[in-house]
């Protein structure tokens, strides 16, 4: 291992093993969503789906870029950059940085792409839940707006805040007042990206409260639905180690990256809770087979039993959030009724 493989808090080996091992769920999250799609529920993709495709899409294209163009020239410009003397400066060094702080950049721009290519799956996702509520819809659409804002921000800001390439300017990027530049910058996106995240949330938030199943439950469906809460941890712990000494931690910076987008796709594809809201809105009791599930799966159309296909736990509804958009559909419907029949019962009592 060359001495530069240690620099910064992250060393090589951990920085290429750890992105490696956190990127086989994300692609495996992806490919069961869409063959509980395709082959559980008989359907096309829906938006959220395709999105979610984008993002992996980024994400592959960024890590292939990061482990050709990236990985090697950032750990020897950053050890070269923290004055680390026994590193071997190859002769061809000013080409080195220069194609590193160019390809850093488009690597940092396709993975912010996949990042944001998540929340808008999210925002499609949830949208199911709202699509009968018009004052909702209102408040979809101004989130939607707000994030593609926040997209164009967030990939503009990799150019803008050092806007120096083939320039031995560039050099002064990740310190003095250009660092303060680049720091304040991050911190703006963090800042927007974080209230976009709460915004979004509050659309699951506020329907599943509306929901009439136990609390235990309600905090369970919360928790499940409610899963950028661990992409805004990501973010802020990205932003607040950007600095190391007195530089940029262009390793912090893109390790800390890549891992949001990367948990970002999986969280985005582990969307099996919503089996749950299926069994609430069932009158009796499913029959929970596994090997009755796997049976069906892999049977050809022809043969799948429908009278027993609906009893599989894996069952889903039309769309992914049409069991729970329909409860609580449902539900004012039948609250309606109630107080209808209640009136009449007491015009036939007077």
């Amino acid at each position: 291992m060359a001495p530069q493989d240690s620099a910064g808090r992250i060393s090589k080996q951990s920085f290429i093993v750890s992105i490696s091992v956190l990127l086989v769920p994300a692609i495996l999250g992806v490919l069961a969503r869409l063959f509980i799609r395709l082959r559980i529920q008989r359907q096309r993709p829906s938006t959220d789906d395709w999105l979610l495709v984008i993002a992996l899409g980024f994400l592959l294209a960024s890590i292939i870029i990061m482990y050709r163009e990236v990985v090697d020239r950032m750990y020897l410009v950053f050890a070269l950059g923290q004055g680390m003397t026994d590193v071997a400066i190859p002769s061809d060094i000013v080409q080195v940085s220069y194609k590193f702080h160019l390809w850093s950049d488009v690597c940092l721009l396709i993975s912010w792409c996949a990042f944001s290519a998540v929340k808008l799956s999210f925002l499609f996702f949830f949208r199911k839940l709202i699509e009968r509520m018009r004052a909702w819809q209102l408040y979809w659409w101004a989130i939607l707006i707000y994030t593609i804002a926040v997209l164009i921000y967030g990939s503009l800001i990799f150019f803008v805040s050092c806007p120096y390439f083939f320039d031995p300017r560039e050099n002064t990027c990740a310190t003095g007042s250009n660092k303060q530049v680049i720091v304040a910058e991050s911190i703006a996106l963090a800042v927007l990206d974080t209230v976009g995240d709460l915004l979004i949330l509050v659309i699951p938030i506020n329907v599943i409260w509306k929901v009439r199943v136990r609390w235990p439950q309600k905090v369970l469906l919360t928790c499940s639905l409610c899963l950028t809460v661990i992409m805004i941890a990501l973010s802020i712990v990205r932003v607040c180690g950007l600095v190391a000494g007195d530089m940029v931690d262009t390793i912090w910076e893109t390790y800390w990256q890549f891992l949001s987008a990367e948990v970002g796709v999986f969280l985005a594809a582990a969307v099996s809770f919503r089996s749950l809201f299926v069994a609430h809105n069932k009158s009796y009791a499913p029959n929970y087979s596994i090997k009755k599930f796997l049976q069906q799966s892999f049977r050809s159309p022809q043969k799948r039993d429908p009278l027993t296909l609906s009893d599989s736990w894996l069952e889903m509804p039309g769309s992914d959030m049409e069991a729970l958009s329909g409860t609580v559909h449902a539900t004012a419907g039948k609250n309606g009724i109630t107080r209808g029949e209640q009136r009449g019962a007491d015009l036939e009592a007077n």
